[in-house]
């Protein structure tokens, strides 16, 4: 008898948590990013939260709704992440996701925090394909201005689907055009944790 296939959905699920100073300021990338997507003609769910167990319920949520990209829009640093009342070690997060993200991608839009040590722990404990993210510190305008092009270039060219040559080519030519800008891109490959080669200038 035939196994079925599992499918996910083509779409972004994006959990968000700012600082005090963000909320007032009324800096949420996060949400302002589900509007882009939108316009784009996706279907984002957007989710804000302040607290550890929030982020739990909601990736719940995530994995429930078969979306199959989780962005991430909040603090960080090289060794956590932040909600509005507290934070989350790496360890903590691969606790959460440990075995649940087979076949999907996480995007973090978090300063600092993606680095090898974060792929290493999230990749092997979700078994997801991937993670991206910022190596240094954005401001909430440069990294809106981003990840809605990156979004846009990605699913222009292919609305239902992502995959390594695409991933690279928009972040190659995304920091290109916007100097300064520096990200990473790791995947898992025959068992191991890799990064991939792209022009970070």
């Amino acid at each position: 008898m035939a196994i079925a296939k599992i499918t996910t959905n083509p779409n972004v699920f994006i959990i968000e948590s700012l600082d005090w100073d963000d909320e007032e300021n009324n800096r949420f990338e996060g949400r302002l990013l589900a509007d882009m997507l939108e316009l784009s003609g996706k279907q984002p769910i957007y989710k804000y939260i302040r607290t550890s167990q929030e982020f739990e319920y909601f990736f719940d949520e995530f994995c429930n709704s078969e979306y199959r990209y989780l962005h991430i829009s909040c603090h960080g640093s090289s060794e956590s992440i932040a909600t509005t009342f507290g934070e989350m070690s790496f360890a903590d997060l691969a606790e959460i996701m440990e075995g649940r993200l087979k076949g999907k991608r996480i995007f973090l839009s978090a300063c600092e925090a993606v680095n090898q040590s974060f792929a290493d722990t999230i990749i092997y404990a979700s078994e997801c394909n991937s993670v991206v993210g910022p190596t240094t510190k954005l401001y909430t305008s440069d990294a809106l201005i981003f990840w809605s092009s990156f979004y846009h270039i990605i699913f222009k060219e292919n609305p239902i689907k992502m995959d390594m040559r695409m991933i690279k080519n928009a972040l190659n030519n995304l920091m290109k055009l916007h100097g300064g800008f520096k990200f990473k891109y790791f995947y898992k490959s025959n068992g191991r944790v890799k990064e991939a080669h792209i022009v970070n200038k």
